[in-house]
């Protein structure tokens, strides 16, 4: 292979591989994304857009889309349109209009990707909020993510609103609502997200749709894995702290290597079981979410560096 088209083709290869286990994972996995941000993107935008929607679909994951109508368009009209530019990507879609259940589960057995504008004929000049239509047909679709794109990135993390929380529990995300650091623009999803977790749905994404693969980077990066990623987990259904989970698995471990091991292994590693909870919190209590990078990868690497030190 020529050296350069190596080193072009060479990232995309990397990316992938990183993806697997995510693509695993996701696997005939539901994901109503709630399609706001159209009027902020141009033509050839949002054609990337669907393409990458579609490239869900073609990976394994059940993609389900809600869109809403600009003022003056025909919503039925817009939502074939919607629909068409998926099929140009390759795959299958259809429009449905408004919230037909039996509809929506024969067209995902059959491989298509549904396209739903939240009115129906009956209902046609009713103002319908399509984030609403989304968290409605996610929780009754028992869907393993909502994702509402707009021209919001998130929950911002300074005061110069450069740069968000890439990951929050639900816990932390009322704190923040109740100190006053979520945005007029984002509230409102996420009150939503809080109904959508709270009725069993296992993520909520609010993403800018403007920024470029937002989706594709948001599903298929390296966050969330091992320990951590565990605890986050036990967090959302016990309440347990991070810290308190990190404390009981170390304990356990402590246990098994002690019957296993013996008494040498248990007195020197007693301390750093116990002491790395208690960092954790104070981490936790002095820096919150601060990354060291943007680049998940270094991040990766700052944090397995400081586990090795603790």
């Amino acid at each position: 292979m020529d050296q350069k088209l190596y080193e072009q083709v060479e990232p995309k290869a990397e990316f992938l591989i990183q993806a697997l286990p995510y693509i695993r994972d996701f696997n005939q996995k539901i994901v109503v994304i709630e399609y706001g941000c159209r009027k902020y993107l141009s033509p050839m935008e949002e054609q990337e857009l669907m393409r990458d929607i579609a490239l869900l679909k073609t990976v394994g994951m059940r993609p389900v889309v809600v869109h809403d109508t600009p003022m003056g368009v025909d919503k039925f009209r817009e939502n074939k349109r919607v629909a068409k530019l998926l099929e140009l990507c390759g795959t299958k879609a259809i429009g449905i209009c408004g919230i037909d259940l039996h509809t929506l589960n024969m067209t995902l057995e059959h491989g298509y990707i549904p396209v739903i504008v939240p009115n129906d004929i009956d209902n046609e000049d009713v103002l319908i909020d399509p984030k609403d239509t989304a968290l409605e047909i996610a929780v009754k679709l028992e869907a393993d993510k909502l994702v509402y794109l707009s021209s919001h990135r998130g929950i911002w993390r300074d005061t110069e609103r450069t740069k968000v929380y890439p990951r929050l529990t639900v816990d932390e995300v009322r704190k923040l609502l109740e100190a006053g650091w979520v945005t007029e623009g984002v509230i409102s999803r996420v009150e939503r997200g809080f109904q959508a977790v709270e009725h069993g749905v296992n993520r909520v994404h609010i993403l800018d749709g403007r920024i470029k693969h937002a989706l594709l980077v948001e599903f298929f990066s390296v966050a969330g894995v091992g320990t951590i990623g565990i605890g986050l987990l036990i967090h959302r259904f016990t309440g347990m702290s991070l810290s308190g989970f990190v404390l009981l698995f170390n304990l356990v471990m402590l246990a098994a290597g002690f019957l296993l091991l013996g008494k040498k292994f248990a007195l020197t590693t007693v301390i750093s079981s116990l002491a790395y909870p208690v960092l954790l919190e104070v981490f936790d209590a002095v820096f919150g979410n601060m990354a060291v990078t943007e680049d998940i990868i270094l991040n990766t690497v700052f944090s397995g560096l400081g586990i090795g030190v603790s």
